[in-house]
């Protein structure tokens, strides 16, 4: 009877939807503010996705950031790309779209990139090998509780801890003896 029940049971319980990657757009130096929304209409009507609603990466912040990177270099820079990577992490998603003058570019996690891809005109589409990139599922990454344990004799504050110690121990022996009484005999001739 219980193993009717379990077979109901597990039959009957919808499956948890699988989640997609979150995607977050910026547009560090295209002119146009139309191609801009166009990508942005055309992300947006992906369903195996999930673009960054704009209330949680306000204009502001993307100004903020756009003038930041322009500041430092052109993309797709190495210095640029770690600034990216460093928001990606803090922001929790997934790949960044970003929109230069050359085209689209895909950055994702641990400095990943891919691109340029061509900018879709008014009738256009963002290519296959675009979309795929952002639907790919990201590593895994490692738990903090699985990397290896390094020894405590190998951390300098060990050793540091040691030699403070040994030393005020040395120290305050040799602070602490008593002189000892030494004869001195001296001769007259």
């Amino acid at each position: 009877m219980s193993n009717l029940f379990f077979l109901v049971m597990l039959f009957s319980v919808p499956a948890a939807p699988e989640a997609r990657p979150t995607v977050a757009l910026i547009n560090l130096d295209h002119p146009g503010a139309g191609e801009f929304a166009r990508v942005q209409t055309m992300l947006a009507l992906q369903p195996a996705i999930r673009l960054l609603p704009d209330t949680e990466f306000t204009p502001e912040q993307q100004a903020s950031l756009r003038s930041t990177l322009q500041a430092v270099a052109a993309y797709p820079d190495a210095l640029v790309r770690a600034v990216l990577e460093k928001h990606r992490v803090h922001m929790k998603i997934d790949r960044w779209v970003i929109l230069t003058t050359r085209g689209l570019y895909v950055q994702g996690p641990q400095e990943a990139f891919f691109g340029p891809f061509a900018v879709p005109g008014p009738r256009g589409r963002l290519s296959e090998a675009f979309l795929l990139l952002l639907q790919k599922p990201q590593p895994p990454v490692r738990r903090p509780g699985s990397t290896v344990q390094v020894p405590f004799y190998r951390n300098w504050l060990f050793w540091t801890g040691v030699g403070v110690i040994v030393g005020g121990l040395t120290a305050m022996s040799l602070l602490a003896q008593e002189p000892t009484d030494v004869e001195v005999h001296v001769f007259r001739r």
